[in-house]
């Protein structure tokens, strides 16, 4: 990939592990300290960067996304549900799985499976 093939590119806010995820034209991501952002997905445009959905900590696993939902998972087990159709950051719920999470979770046919560091879920 060569610079002529970049449509945009972001600076700031950007996560050290957690993989983004794009949802109804949104390029969704998290940093280190629950730090929540989205980007139009064909402009780059911030639609909000930085904000809070009230669940810190670190997150490597990566955010999953399903009905115009994008569940984001902390490191400490919260998993966040965030408004994939939002232009601001609008938590829906927040789950205390009260065990620490590093995998990414999985959807299959309608059912969130969540491995933590003892069990799946």
């Amino acid at each position: 990939i060569t610079k002529t093939h970049v449509v945009w590119q972001q600076i700031k806010h950007l996560p050290y592990v957690f993989t983004p995820v794009i949802a109804n034209g949104r390029v969704f991501t998290v940093k280190g300290g629950g730090l929540a952002s989205a980007y139009d997905v064909k402009s780059g445009s911030p639609l909000f960067q930085g904000e809070r959905p009230d669940a810190s900590g670190e997150y490597y696993a990566s955010a999953v996304t399903a009905d115009d939902r994008v569940y984001v998972t902390s490191q400490r087990g919260t998993i966040s549900v965030l408004d994939a159709k939002s232009d601001n950051l609008k938590v829906l719920a927040r789950n205390d799985l009260k065990a620490p999470v590093f995998a990414t979770p999985a959807i299959v046919d309608g059912v969130i499976y969540v491995r933590t560091d003892k069990e799946l879920m």
